[in-house]
């Protein structure tokens, strides 16, 4: 388990972060951290700096509440508390998913606390745009928006993908301030119980004023990693593979961004022939794919290539012939809503511009549930199930 703080001080050595099981007389642990300095530039010549601790708390049993602080020089946090995921072929997880939540209006945020208070979710995953921003103000929006999300961050796991508006100096905010699995904060894997989900940048694609080797390079760690994924072994242990990154493929948004056209930069890949992402998508039997970007939810049917698979019951996807696509970018920010195009696509379901979240969980092993739900209507205004007869997906067929 990964613990990530940070201090306005640059104190002596690279702080660490002590840990022990709840409520009975065990052992405690500490483990070293490691420290690095980020710059927050301004429009002046002097710079304001923080300083980012990471550690990692290993070995951690299953099914178990740990407590622990951490600590830089001789400043201690307070005391926070997590519980690790079980060891079982059993485990069905909860996931809250969404992108595009702000420092201001982030309407989702007290419904996703309260939530997390309940342990609600095994996990919050939040698809690219920070703060709006996370450099303004030197930083200071930034530090604002990460002690925000520390009510939630402190008590479940926090993944991340990175968005536009991280793209300032390179990202070097986002990297600055989050915590990943390797190979980078920018593309990594992990599971969590039938899932192996799959993080990315869809950033790379547009900002090529940074250079196109960090594209290239997650290109190819894309690749081998679904390989991976696809061998026999691990679609037994891992029968979904789900992605996630910051920009859609597709959307029926009325703003003109790359999902509103036909021959998008997501779909046909950098410069409409290099690093084609879709394609790779369905060759390697990804199920699912969540994005944001966009200031509203929608769902698509089954589709690639814009041919699409209608089903009876919009309420069931039964052994999909192509990709789902579900866009979730509407937790709340400065920037409000966007607009929807009329008349809504055929390829379109479901779609709102209604601030909320989606709540994504595992019935059983061959079996995921995606529910939207509507902070301005307090329930759930959408609801359905994605099934398969079998490890890999029923592309083709």
């Amino acid at each position: 388990m990964f613990v990530t703080w940070t201090s306005l001080v640059d104190a002596e050595g690279n702080g660490s972060a002590t840990f022990w099981v709840s409520g009975v007389n065990s052992s405690i642990f500490s483990v070293a951290g490691s420290k690095t300095r980020l710059a927050h530039d301004g429009d002046s010549d002097v710079d304001r700096y923080t300083y980012t601790y990471r550690a990692t708390m290993q070995p951690l049993k299953p099914s178990t509440i740990y407590e622990y602080y951490v600590q830089c020089g001789d400043r201690i946090s307070d005391t926070f508390s997590f519980k690790t995921f079980p060891d079982s072929v059993d485990f069905k997880p909860v996931f809250a998913i969404y992108g595009d939540m702000g420092a201001q209006n982030h309407v989702s945020f007290d419904k996703l606390y309260q939530d997390v208070k309940v342990n609600a979710y095994d996990m919050v995953l939040h698809i690219g745009d920070f703060a709006y921003d996370l450099n303004d103000l030197m930083g200071v929006r930034g530090d604002s928006f990460m002690n925000l999300i520390q009510r939630i961050a402190t008590k479940v796991p926090y993944n991340v993908a990175v968005g536009n508006h991280e793209a300032h100096n390179n990202f070097s905010e986002y990297a600055g301030r989050f915590t990943s699995p390797e190979p980078s904060v920018f593309y990594n894997s992990f599971d969590v119980g039938p899932i192996h989900f799959v993080m990315f940048s869809s950033e790379f694609y547009f900002f090529d004023n940074y250079g196109t080797g960090q594209l290239q390079a997650q290109y190819n760690w894309l690749v081998e990693d679904l390989a991976k994924a696809n061998t026999p072994e691990a679609r037994k242990a891992h029968p979904w593979i789900v992605t996630m990154a910051h920009r859609p493929m597709y959307c029926s948004s009325h703003d003109g961004d790359d999902c509103t056209k036909r021959n998008g930069i997501m779909r046909t890949g950098y410069q409409h022939k290099f690093y084609k992402l879709e394609e790779l998508f369905y060759k390697n039997g990804v199920d699912l794919q969540f994005y944001a970007h966009e200031h509203d939810y929608e769902r698509l049917y089954p589709i690639y290539q814009y041919a699409y698979q209608r089903v009876m019951n919009i309420s069931v996807y039964p052994d999909p012939k192509y990709p789902v696509h579900v866009i979730t970018g509407s937790a709340g920010c400065r920037e409000m809503h966007d607009p929807f195009s009329y008349p809504q696509p055929k390829w379109s379901v479901v779609r709102s511009n209604d601030y909320g979240f989606t709540l994504f969980s595992v019935e059983d092993t061959l079996t995921l549930k995606i529910k939207q739900y509507s902070i301005v209507k307090a329930k759930f205004i959408d609801e359905f199930l994605i099934t398969k007869s079998s490890d890999y997906p029923s592309f083709g067929n």
